[in-house]
């Protein structure tokens, strides 16, 4: 059973955006690091975007938002997505309560000074 579909980020890109944007969690207690995926939707890809599974997809980083229960950041969208924002989710403070989804609830995002970007390939997982 596919529990989403979504671009599961290379190792590489993972460990980037924890190098760039830890520092903004890592001196608080509870915070646990994700920065896995984009979500393309829950659930498995409709037929008509199968052929999307494999490829892989390069993600510019725009901004970054969080609050005392998540962080992500935004990226431009490269393959449409459910998710009002296109974005990654790079930490939850469950001790808080948090939860990944949380990241879809978040409003103030604040523009990416440096050039980021990220790569993964599209996966149902």
């Amino acid at each position: 059973m596919v529990s989403y579909s979504g671009i599961v980020l290379d190792e590489k890109s993972h460990k980037k955006l924890l190098e760039v944007f830890g520092p903004t969690w890592e001196s608080e207690q509870g915070w646990e690091p994700i920065a896995h995926h984009m979500t393309i939707k829950m659930g498995g890809l409709p037929e008509d975007k199968k052929h999307f599974i494999g490829q892989e997809f390069t993600m510019k980083v725009v901004a970054f938002a969080g609050n005392d229960q998540v962080k992500a950041v935004q990226v431009e969208a490269v393959i449409d997505t459910v998710n009002k924002v296109p974005h990654i989710t790079l930490a939850v403070n469950r001790a808080r309560g948090g939860k990944p989804m949380m990241s879809n609830m978040l409003t103030n995002w604040t523009p990416v000074k440096s050039e980021l970007y990220v790569k993964g390939i599209v996966q149902e997982v």
